[in-house]
């Protein structure tokens, strides 16, 4: 479940843009004549080679060029296969565009049968989403297995944009990709690292006044998302550069040099210690913690009382005091309140700008703030680092997973004025977490009757990290949504599954597990012969149910990432007709292997089984060659796994 819990709250100034059917350059892109004929492509050597995947690219080009006068262009330019029609994405073009001219385009089928079809802008379906934004679609006609696709557009913009990331896996392999970015000569141009030691390979060539960086790649195999897997960027699938110094015939732009000059604009905006004095902020900060010694007991008081009282909102210049006031303000500014209200409690707190998994390796040399833009409070008590989310309810001494283990830039406010503060940086590592009580409980009481139909009533509790995560997904979530996203966490995977009713209780009190009720049939699952009944258990015993991840492919794409320590402990009873006997053996279960470990015991007794297992993972990386070992604690391969219990009647 991949997912970016804390929203970035940046505001991106761009210009607006209306699409023109009439491109308003020279254009970059040349339409291809429909009198083209089609190539020959070998299906079946394609279908052989790229079978288990929905399509393949041919060709894949990105071109970026920003000339002397900021304007900026794009070119995209795709080809691929289809292999499975019913795969939308490949099926569906669709475009948005950010203040954007869409100037060029052109879209073009090829069929199986060598037929050509092509299309062009006034083909598109358009819907502007908002001012700057515009939604360009168009489904394409009768595809078919076999069927070949190509898309090329160019888009324009005139405002500039220093950081850049290209990804350089897709969903579905590549034969062929460029990239390339031209920009003017006199541009200083910084590429990340992905890692250590180690940078993106790229060519970089210059012509006249022109500048060309050029990445390349052939045969790039698909990015399939796994359970327990790090992410694409995070594998350094990703060429991230920025422009970090422009010479111009009168003016010289340079990036900042250092950390300090980095985030110098979030100081300035979300760190008025100014304030404080003789404020609204010290009178509430000491009601608060009137009467309260324990250090970590009133940074608790303090945070807690933000996060269920002040809204998060787009406000963005309000002062402290007025956000008090109003109970809401932008996440930057509720988070510098947080850092002065622990000050003035006495608590040594830093204002933390936190770098993302989501984001890649953090490259300490590569001087941006689009490597930490997610702010935080960091405070260290007791030889513990805590990371606070004033604006975001989670229990202190939580952190969510794409934040553990990452940096951040820690900023220590000095004595200042109101507008000049001064300020010391610096780099902080994120701990794992303080609180490590990540896992679900489950608690599953099954029925089956003379006839075979199961009825189920299930409780799921999830604590920690785990509780974060899927109180994330449900709260935004409308009633019939959330019932969609219910059945998928039912501890059936197999049968047809009828859903009387759910409910998530302590969606709102963050402190609190979440509760998950659920009560629904099965039917397809219990096979009645004359001298026996076969019951198949659909998953019910597997180590890893619907309430986490289900590992269950024969094939592994990407090394393995446990991101922390969790456990899930199942009670099951099962009752039937006291006139069945169950003959499957069930016998207690205990094994452990550096992944984590499993226990499970078994209790049999006229007309009921009962049943306590457990299965715990440990944080830990490894290579994907290792996923069998994996499997034995957290997959079919489980000793927990118990396809079927056999009754006698």
């Amino acid at each position: 479940m991949r997912r970016s819990i804390i929203l970035l709250f940046t505001a991106l100034l761009v210009t607006s843009g209306v699409a023109s059917a009439a491109p308003k350059h020279g254009s970059r892109l040349a339409v291809p004549s429909l009198s083209i004929p089609a190539e020959e492509v070998d299906f079946t050597a394609y279908e052989k080679k790229y079978g288990d995947h929905d399509g393949v690219f041919l060709n894949n080009e990105y071109l970026l060029e920003h000339t002397n006068k900021y304007a900026c262009y794009k070119v995209f330019i795709k080809k691929y296969m289809v292999l499975n029609p019913d795969n939308e994405n490949l099926t569906t073009f669709e475009l948005r565009t950010y203040g954007e001219d869409l100037s060029t385009l052109y879209l073009r089928i090829t069929y199986p049968n060598r037929e050509v079809k092509q299309f062009g802008y006034d083909d598109l379906h358009q819907e502007k989403t908002s001012e700057n934004q515009i939604t360009y679609k168009f489904v394409y006609p009768n595809v078919t297995k076999g069927t070949i696709i190509e898309e090329g557009y160019e888009l324009t913009h005139t405002y500039h944009r220093q950081s850049h990331s290209i990804n350089t896996q897709f969903s579905i392999p590549c034969e062929k990709y460029r990239f390339s970015y031209r920009f003017p000569s006199r541009w200083t141009i910084q590429t990340k690292k992905i890692s250590d030691y180690q940078n993106v390979k790229v060519n970089f060539t210059e012509e006249g006044k022109t500048s060309t960086i050029l990445y390349s790649a052939d045969n790039i195999p698909a990015y399939i998302e796994e359970p327990y897997a790090p992410s694409l960027v995070e594998q350094g699938k990703c060429f991230q550069f920025q422009v970090i110094q422009e010479m111009k015939t009168a003016v010289e732009w340079t990036a900042p040099l250092s950390w300090d000059e980095a985030v110098e604009g979030y100081v300035v905006y979300a760190t008025k210690k100014g304030e404080i004095v003789g404020s609204k902020v010290a009178k509430t900060t000491n009601e608060l913690i009137k009467g309260i010694e324990d250090p970590v007991e009133r940074m608790d008081t303090i945070i807690t009382y933000l996060q269920e009282n002040i809204e998060p909102s787009s406000d963005k210049n309000d002062f402290y005091h007025n956000i008090l006031k109003k109970k809401k303000g932008n996440p930057l500014r509720i988070t510098g309140l947080a850092q002065a209200m622990l000050l003035e409690a006495g608590i040594d707190a830093k204002y933390l700008l936190l770098h993302s998994v989501e984001q890649g390796y953090f490259d300490e040399t590569y001087i941006s703030s689009t490597q930490v833009s997610s702010p935080a409070v960091g405070v260290k008590l007791d030889n513990k680092t805590y990371v606070l989310f004033p604006y975001f309810k989670i229990p202190v001494g939580y952190i969510p997973e794409n934040f553990q283990d990452q940096k951040a830039v820690a900023i220590d406010i000095g004595k200042g004025g109101f507008y000049s503060p001064k300020y010391l940086i610096e780099i902080w590592d994120v701990p794992v977490e303080i609180e490590t009580n990540n896992r679900i409980e489950e608690s599953t009481d099954l029925a089956i009757d003379e006839e075979g139909l199961i009825h189920v009533a299930e409780e799921k509790m999830f604590y920690g990290n785990l509780a974060i995560n899927f109180r994330e997904l449900f709260k935004n979530l409308k009633e019939d949504e959330q019932k969609k996203t219910v059945e998928k966490l039912l501890a059936y995977d197999e049968g047809v599954a009828e859903l009387t009713s759910f409910e998530i209780v302590n969606l709102e009190e963050y402190k609190k597990p979440l509760k998950v009720k659920l009560v629904y049939k099965l039917d397809n699952l219990v096979t009645l012969l004359p001298d026996e009944i076969i019951f198949q258990t659909g998953g019910l015993f597997s180590p890893s149910s619907g309430a986490t991840f289900k590992i269950d492919s024969k094939k592994r794409y990407n090394p393995i990432k446990i991101p922390y320590d969790e456990k899930v402990i199942k009670n099951i009873t099962i009752h039937f007709p006291e006139s069945w006997t169950p003959t499957t053996p069930l016998k207690d279960v205990s094994f452990s292997n550096r992944f984590g470990e499993i226990d499970g015991k078994y209790s049999v007794e006229k007309g009921k089984i009962t049943v306590t297992q457990s299965r715990s993972l440990k944080r830990n990386r490894a290579q994907k060659e290792k996923i069998e070992e994996l499997y034995e604690v957290a997959g079919p391969q489980s000793r927990l796994f118990i396809p079927s219990i056999v009754f006698s009647n």
